[in-house]
């Protein structure tokens, strides 16, 4: 299977928040006490006693169109050769672009070590043919790795299942979403019940800033070294006019 056909889908109807995610990304990884690459939530919706309650494993969705990767002004947030979006710690520079752009909130700053904290989806796993950890450990087998293609058809087996069971809501977020998400996720209800944002686009700011300002900024730079060394040659050549006067 190629690496770029690789996709991870969680079921919500499925999961059990029994935070195997949260804690095995947490160990592995080592993030500081109060960041999380992913972390659980519990969502409640409708007054006592008709009260949903949901849980949203909150982490990188991994977009095809990243407004993360659009915004950086470095190329520190970037997508590697099978299309995960990473952050290289080298070439960031903590201005957080990326976390301030991102329209599901999941970058973080980590201040004590100064850097940008964000789900990677193992991608170093991933390239030696293994899937991530937090599919790894769910033991109610609600997030699973593989396919994206084959991942699409179980999701949509699943939402016509659900609504068959009376969830007329249900739906497969991610399959078209911002160009496609690398996380799939299976929805009982509507989007905006887990805190997602229903028909996400790219925005007009980050779309300017890519295609106009930043490449009139890669110009800008161009122009000041030109200048720079325009000025050193010239100063340059003054100097040797004085010396052979």
């Amino acid at each position: 299977m190629a690496y770029s056909d690789n996709a991870m889908m969680i079921d919500k109807s499925i999961c059990i928040n029994c935070e195997a995610c949260t804690t095995v990304c947490k160990q592995i990884y080592g993030t500081t006490d109060d960041i999380y690459r992913t972390k659980m939530h519990v969502r409640e919706s409708g007054t006592y006693p008709e009260v949903t309650t949901v849980y949203h494993k909150k982490a990188c969705m991994h977009c095809t169109e990243a407004q993360c990767v659009m915004a950086c002004p470095t190329g520190a947030c970037h997508k590697t050769e099978d299309g995960l979006t990473v952050i290289d710690d080298r070439t960031c520079i903590t201005c957080n672009y990326c976390a301030a752009n991102c329209p599901f909130g999941v970058i973080t700053f980590d201040r004590t070590k100064s850097i940008m904290e964000k789900c990677t989806l193992c991608n170093t796993r991933i390239e030696k043919g293994l899937e991530p950890f937090c599919s790894s450990v769910c033991t109610p087998k609600a997030i699973t790795f593989g396919a994206r293609a084959k991942l699409v058809a179980n999701g949509k087996t699943r939402v016509k299942m659900l609504k068959e069971q009376g969830y007329e809501e249900a739906n497969l977020y991610g399959e078209n979403e911002l160009g496609g998400l690398r996380v799939l996720m299976v929805l009982q209800h509507n989007p905006d019940y887990y805190g997602l944002p229903v028909d996400p686009e790219v925005s007009i700011g980050v779309t300017i800033w890519q295609y106009l300002l930043k490449p009139l900024g890669g110009l800008a730079a161009l122009g000041m070294i030109g200048g720079l060394i325009y000025n050193y040659t010239s100063n340059k050549r003054e100097l040797v006019k004085k010396d052979s006067a």
